[in-house]
């Protein structure tokens, strides 16, 4: 039995190696698209600095289930080109082709999913698209409304060269028009342009992007450019990624199989060990047994030798010997039975002692019980003085609290006595005369009233009137503490909201002022943004106080006191300064340089480039009749000059449209432009 076990655990180890195998297969395939993924964030974390956290912080999100819908992202490491001999050039024209933005946004389906990824990637501006249409809409390829255009060399739409969820293909077609983008192999010129005239506004080859634009106002009039193709940047490596279920589902069943293969392979070790113990065992009794026929064979042996010794001695002897080892054993049974009485004697004194320990014993019970009675009727009694404490400490509660009541009454009362009448000497000595007694005292003050009564006055309602007025003045005095107490709680309201948007109010212009003061500082000059504030609400304000020389002081900025170019220049630092708080998809600036001098110009300027160029900046257009020659760009700026004037007809007739189609285009990325 242990043979056969020890034979079908060699085959399930064998098994269990072989799915061992399988699974590391499954992993290093699975660790091929994964390490794609990562390249691919690695690189976009060169140019968005921000991609690579926003992927950490939407992963945290994904694993604590806070999505209503499944979310994608970023789209770069969603998409996958499959293998083929014009990946490469697949991948670079898809890159190209699909706006920056969109290969570092995530996707969302839901707007509470939105809402919620803006808020948690605000800081690494990330863009984040949400697609409210039908998740299941199918992509419209221009192949399938025009099949003849396969007989002409076409070979894909672009939006059917890699493979990514269905609802970043529809987000990458609302941005890029992939399925009406058009490939072909070949760069002959003659091909191409049969495409073209076919219909088709945007072809792609393994060189070039070929471009129709048609005019609106003439729709014979069609201009054609030519982009080359770059290399990309982001979809260099690519992998199956359809793969990856496939793949999770084999490497699931992969561990359930090792998993099943150990128990049973468990399960057959604990057999073994079972039959090995019960090996053990039967060794043991073997042992045991052939012991036992070693002792009986020493026996049988001894006996044997008993026997030859008695046959070779006289019976006589052996008489002797017997009687005197039956006087032995008497001596030996009469010592045996002396000791047994003198056991006997001890345990009969031992008896005797354990019968009155229980006596004692059973007395002391007896002892305990009546103290444990006495102790609960002891314990009620203790209840109840306890209930009777507390209801005596009720009363006095009570009691303390009536005093309480009748004490503050009485100093109302004595308030409003001194109120109407003062306490003199002479009123002390007429109240020492009054009763003592309450009954005496009413008696003395009916007396007093019939005597009021019956006084003859000029105004016979005097008393009346009297009595009406001290009701009005306490009524008076009630409402007066009224609206003083809702002033009060009003004003308190006042204070709390005025605290609560004050002090944001004030953190911002801070930040305000900070960058104010850098920006300004940058230049060779200083100013600074405060808040205003004043008991009237619309008299708040921000006071602005620039200096542009060394040997003056801090002073306002108004209409009168700056010339025109320090005034521009104070606006635009300003508007600088806000910028960095506001957010917005452009900003637009209208000749703002005009009016400066040449020196701020060229300082404000270099500003502006680098407030502009910033990482995650939006795009900024500047507006202006005229720049400074020698002005330092970077290469996120663009300058567009426009053609006018009364030689405009001269130049245009120079101009060969045709020859500028023809030349190779780069197609820009800034994020600054002049005008």
């Amino acid at each position: 039995d242990i043979r056969e076990l020890q034979e079908t655990k060699s085959t399930i180890t064998e098994k269990l190696s072989l799915i061992n195998k399988k699974l590391d297969h499954c992993q290093r395939q699975l660790h091929e698209i994964d390490s794609v993924r990562s390249q691919r964030l690695k690189k976009m974390g060169m140019d968005e600095r921000g991609v690579e956290e926003a992927h950490r912080v939407v992963a945290e999100l994904r694993k604590s289930n806070k999505f209503h819908a499944p979310v994608y992202g970023p789209v770069a490491c969603e998409v996958d080109i499959p293998s083929s001999k014009l990946q490469g050039s697949h991948s670079a024209i898809l890159e190209q082709h699909v706006p920056n933005f969109i290969w570092t946004a995530f996707v969302t389906q839901d707007p509470r999913d939105r809402d919620m990824l803006q808020v948690a990637l605000q800081r690494y501006r990330t863009p984040v698209i949400n697609y409210a249409g039908d998740p299941n809409t199918p992509l419209q390829s221009a192949l399938d409304a025009n099949p003849g255009l396969k007989d002409l060399g076409v070979s894909h739409s672009l939006d059917q060269v890699f493979d990514a969820p269905h609802v970043v293909k529809l987000v990458m077609e609302d941005n890029a028009r992939l399925a009406q983008t058009l490939l072909t192999d070949s760069d002959d010129a003659a091909r191409v342009e049969a495409i073209l005239k076919a219909g088709v506004d945007c072809l792609w080859t393994d060189r070039n992007q070929y471009l129709q634009r048609r005019s609106k106002y003439n729709k014979s009039a069609v201009s054609t450019r030519v982009v080359l193709l770059k290399q990309p940047r982001y979809l260099m490596g690519s992998a199956d990624a359809s793969e990856k279920p496939r793949l999770l589902k084999e490497l699931q069943a992969h561990k359930a199989d090792a998993q099943a293969q150990k128990e049973e392979l468990k399960g057959v070790d604990s057999q073994e060990k079972t039959l090995r113990n019960e090996e053990a065992r039967l060794r043991r009794e073997f042992e045991k047994l052939m012991e036992v026929n070693r002792s009986r064979k020493k026996i049988e042996k001894r006996i044997e030798g008993i026997a030859l010794r008695i046959k070779a001695h006289d019976v006589e002897k052996v008489r002797k010997e017997v009687d005197k080892e039956t006087q032995k054993c008497k001596a030996d049974m009469s010592k045996l039975l002396e000791k047994r009485f003198a056991i006997l004697s001890s345990s009969k004194t031992l008896l005797q002692q354990r019968l009155q320990v229980e006596r004692d014993s059973i007395a002391t019970e007896l002892i305990v019980a009546e103290l444990a009675a006495q102790k609960q009727i002891l314990e009620a009694l203790l209840k109840d003085e306890q209930a009777g404490v507390k209801q005596a400490q009720h009363v006095h509660d009570q009691c303390e609290n009536i005093v309480t009541e009748d004490k503050a009454l009485l100093k109302a009362r004595k308030k409003e006595a001194e109120k109407v009448c003062r306490l003199t000497e002479e009123s002390l000595d007429a109240f020492s005369k009054l009763p003592d007694t309450v009954a005496e005292l009413e008696e003395r003050l009916s007396e007093c009233t019939e005597r009021v009564e019956t006084m003859v006055l000029n105004n016979p309602n005097a008393l009346q009137e009297y009595r009406e007025r001290q009701e009005k003045i306490a009524t008076l005095e009630k409402n007066l503490e009224q609206e003083g107490q809702v002033l009060d709680s009003g004003d308190s309201q006042v204070e709390r909201a005025k605290q609560e948007w004050l002090v944001p109010l004030k953190m911002l212009v801070d930040k305000i002022n900070k960058s104010f003061q850098d920006k300004f500082a940058a230049i060779g000059c200083a100013g600074t943004v405060e808040l205003t504030e004043a008991e009237d609400f619309d008299k708040y304000a921000i006071s602005i106080k620039v200096k542009f020389r060394q040997e003056e002081d801090l002073v306002a900025l108004t209409a009168n006191r700056q010339s025109g170019g320090e005034r521009s220049v104070s606006t635009i630092l300003y508007l600088m300064a806000l910028q960095d708080l506001t957010a917005c998809p452009f900003r637009v600036v209208d000749e703002i340089n005009q009016g400066m001098d040449p020196i701020n110009e060229r300082k404000v300027f270099q500003q502006m480039v680098q407030s502009a160029c910033r990482q995650g900046m939006p795009q900024c257009f500047l507006l202006t009749p005229k720049l400074l020659p020698d002005l330092e760009y970077s290469d996120g700026v663009t300058c567009l000059l426009i053609m006018n004037g009364p030689w405009i007809k001269e130049t245009a007739k120079q101009f060969n449209v045709k020859e500028l189609d023809a030349l190779p285009t780069l197609v820009s990325n800034s994020t600054a432009t002049v005008c």
